[in-house]
């Protein structure tokens, strides 16, 4: 369990079906599932300068969509983040503030690290099977801003089709 990793955090974030309404391109399939059901919790430890979480992501989809994060910038957009995966096997989706440079997506599995780049918002995927687990690193003060992610998402969507990880444009991305 993450909790081992932080025994005593300072706030836990649980985010059930039902708090990702809007996240999923098929909402319909979304409020089928059972809104209990956790796609995903952070165990988040504050420090003055830096802190860190360690995020547990379910094995699950919604449609055809895996579960992820919600994604986010952050409030003070030119801070970075370091993601250090330690289990499972999931997808980094990252996209610039700026919609014309490009979204870069990049395996995430244990060991792999992943540099959350100033002015990208950043989400994860889990595509496998077992919990996706990973720790990321920020400053303090870096804050989190959902509001445009969740009105617009993200470029890319992740989905399974015929059995195989897929990367699709989001057709809901430009309304």
């Amino acid at each position: 369990m993450p909790t081992e990793e932080i025994s005593d955090p300072d706030a836990v974030d649980i985010r059930k079906i039902k708090d990702m309404k809007g996240y999923f391109q098929d909402e319909k399939a979304r409020s089928l599932i059972d809104p209990e059901t956790i796609v995903y919790r952070v165990y988040r430890k504050m420090h003055p300068e830096i802190s860190y979480g360690i995020t547990e992501i379910f094995p699950g989809k919604v449609g055809c969509e895996y579960f992820m994060t919600k994604g986010h910038f952050h409030k003070r957009i030119e801070a970075p983040g370091i993601y250090l995966c330690l289990k499972g096997l999931g997808i980094a989706v990252l996209q610039h503030e700026n919609e014309a440079f490009p979204a870069p997506i990049a395996p995430f599995e244990k060991g792999a690290i992943a540099l959350m780049a100033p002015y990208y918002a950043h989400r994860v995927i889990n595509i496998g099977e077992e919990n996706l687990i990973f720790i990321g690193f920020s400053a303090t003060d870096s804050g989190f801003m959902y509001g445009h992610l969740e009105k617009k998402g993200f470029k890319f969507l992740i989905v399974e089709r015929e059995n195989q990880v897929s990367f699709l444009i989001n057709p809901n991305y430009q309304r």
